[in-house]
């Protein structure tokens, strides 16, 4: 993304604590933006294999300033916010003007459409548009 401000408002929400939504928080959060994480589990980034890696980017996010709320999960989202529910069944909304998508690892096309649907703009992005090879 060579210009996030063209299509990225100031209040960020990343739906998704795994290594794609942690470090597109870093990337946003070093742009200016505020941004805050949901994770429905436990942690951030529990599938990694590498647990070095999970640690150094922990430190990184609390170093960014980046609000992180785990155990929680999205139950809807609208214009200018995110409604969330936590584990113990806490529900409050978060603040948004760009909500980003960074969860799973298979494409789901139902999925895309669904939030296409949703939001006034959206844009695919990466190998949620076309699955690519690393080179």
């Amino acid at each position: 993304m060579k210009n996030p401000d063209a299509v990225i408002g100031k209040k960020v929400v990343v739906i998704g604590g795994g290594d794609v939504g942690c470090e597109t928080a870093v990337f946003l959060r070093r742009r200016n933006k505020e941004v805050e994480i949901v994770e429905k589990l436990g942690s951030l980034m529990e599938k990694a294999e590498m647990k070095y890696h999970t640690m150094v980017m922990e430190r990184m996010l609390e170093e960014e300033g980046i609000v992180l709320h785990t155990s929680t999960e999205v139950t809807d989202i609208t214009e200018g916010s995110v409604k969330v529910k936590t584990g113990d069944g806490k529900i409050y909304d978060l603040p948004a003007d760009t909500v980003v998508v960074a969860i799973g690892i298979r494409k789901d096309p139902g999925y895309v459409e669904n939030l296409k649907k949703a939001c006034v703009v959206s844009h695919v992005v990466g190998d949620a548009g076309e699955p690519r090879t690393l080179r």
